[in-house]
């Protein structure tokens, strides 16, 4: 979906046009915002389908113990299940917090 001859967006108390495409992007979209223009994909959703082959894949990989080197604190770990590290997912990353956290990942697929 695109938004066109926007341009005046900008020129108020606030760039109404970074700020839609900041909030879109915290949902999960893909945005192309431009001096008079935003663009806006959804995100990728959470099919049935793909929860299923997701949860089958995963389970494939089950083991019984962390598979990283360093103690896992116990209230993570008490109700984790582990599998060996081989998925890699595509996650887009909105922001970072000044402690250098992630803020607002969305899942885009497997990579």
């Amino acid at each position: 979906t695109t938004l066109t001859g926007i341009a005046s967006w900008r020129v108020k108390e606030t760039d109404r046009i970074a700020a839609m495409a900041a909030e879109l992007f915290k949902l999960g979209a893909t945005v192309e915002a431009g001096h008079d223009h935003l663009t806006v994909h959804p995100p990728e959703r959470f099919t049935a389908a793909t929860i299923d082959e997701l949860g089958g894949r995963m389970r494939a990989l089950a083991i019984p113990a962390s598979p990283f080197s360093a103690p896992v604190p116990r209230e993570y770990a008490r109700h984790a299940t582990w599998i060996r590290p081989e998925l890699s997912a595509q996650i887009e990353i909105a922001e970072f917090t000044n402690e250098g956290y992630v803020r607002h990942a969305s899942y885009s697929g497997l990579a």
